[in-house]
């Protein structure tokens, strides 16, 4: 689900989050460049699979903003177009937790062509378990 300014107190926590990392938590990062239509998208993407301290005091104190949230990401985006320059920033809240190369996969088919769809299937032997496309295990 992506994180819009709606929500602008669960916006501002995640911005921080990537802005300020905190020293114990991990993230992983893949980056894609694609040169079409005469334009240059440069697109980090950013997974953090470190989520319980999101919480709200909204019913109870430590409710989870979302009770299904497995994972926190970030894309930044630069598209150079005609010897200008333009940034944007996304956040996203995902309730699988997705390697930094299959979130942006999944990402990138959504506003792509259908036939580029991803399925995402879980391990028959550990319904807590997903693998990145490459073959690596997340850990």
């Amino acid at each position: 689900m992506s994180l819009k300014k709606n929500w602008p107190a669960v916006h501002a926590e995640v911005e921080q989050l990537f802005t300020d990392r905190p020293d114990d938590v991990r993230f992983e990062t893949t980056e894609t460049v694609d040169l079409t239509a005469g334009r240059v998208e440069t697109r980090r993407h950013t997974v953090c699979h470190q989520v319980d301290w999101m919480t709200s005091d909204r019913h109870y104190p430590g409710e989870p903003v979302s009770p299904d949230l497995a994972m926190i990401g970030r894309i930044e985006t630069e598209v150079e177009r005609n010897g200008k320059i333009e940034h944007e920033t996304r956040y996203y809240l995902c309730s699988i937790a997705l390697c930094a190369l299959t979130f942006a996969r999944a990402v990138r088919a959504h506003w792509g062509h259908p036939s580029d769809r991803l399925t995402f299937k879980r391990s028959p032997v550990n319904h807590r378990e997903d693998h990145c496309e490459s073959g690596q295990k997340r850990q």
